[in-house]
């Protein structure tokens, strides 16, 4: 870890980059003073592992007691703090630190919820009745989809295919981590990756 030079060219060219995180602690209990705060909006890079070692575990809990998914909570609480990298000349030095972050997962959630609504209704008028003069398009775009789902998948690692392959059969991550000698933890991580791959894939189609 280092402290990126304050050049504007230099922070310019970092702005849109998150330093990389190490393993926080187990309990981390020192809290940011003005100045690293200030430090971290220079774009300080210890300001913000330590920003992150304290606040990483209680954002991840949070997440989990109101969206009921751990998975999910991790992946959000990634993007709470990619978030504030890049807006981190949001931040004032002055205000409750915590209080900042827990906007930003406020909002991070609401943005979630808000993609999946769209696509969710962009999914439904996609499904049209056979009886419908649409019909012929619909079973045009359904198969279109479908197949691009298959390249998809087809494209995965070889166990994270497999294991998405066995969870699209109704088997539970239980019974794929019993099958597979793996931890259902892990079973429950690579089902995320995979459907959030198929569901970035279909956003940028």
């Amino acid at each position: 870890m280092h402290t990126i030079n304050t050049n504007e060219q230099d922070n310019k060219k970092d702005s849109q980059q998150t330093p990389m995180i190490e393993n926080p602690r187990e309990n981390p209990t020192d809290s940011l003073t003005h100045q690293e705060l200030e430090s971290l909006r220079n774009g300080n890079h210890r300001a913000y592992q330590k920003l992150y070692t304290q606040f990483v575990k209680p954002l991840i809990r949070y997440i989990t007691m109101l969206s009921h998914s751990e998975i999910l909570a991790e992946e959000l609480t990634q993007d709470i703090f990619t978030t504030v990298w890049i807006d981190r000349q949001k931040i004032d030095p002055q205000k409750n630190i915590r209080g900042y972050l827990f906007t930003v997962a406020r909002h991070t959630m609401a943005d979630y919820y808000r993609k999946q609504k769209v696509r969710t209704n962009y999914l439904k008028q996609q499904d049209f009745s056979e009886n419908t003069t649409h019909s012929t398009d619909a079973s045009l775009i359904a198969k279109d989809m479908e197949q691009h789902i298959t390249d998809v998948v087809n494209h995965m690692p070889k166990q994270r295919r497999k294991i998405f392959e066995l969870s699209f059969r109704g088997w539970s991550s239980n019974e794929i981590a019993t099958h597979l000698s793996l931890s259902q933890k892990a079973v429950e991580k690579q089902i995320s990756y995979a459907r959030r791959s198929i569901r970035e894939s279909i956003t940028i189609a």
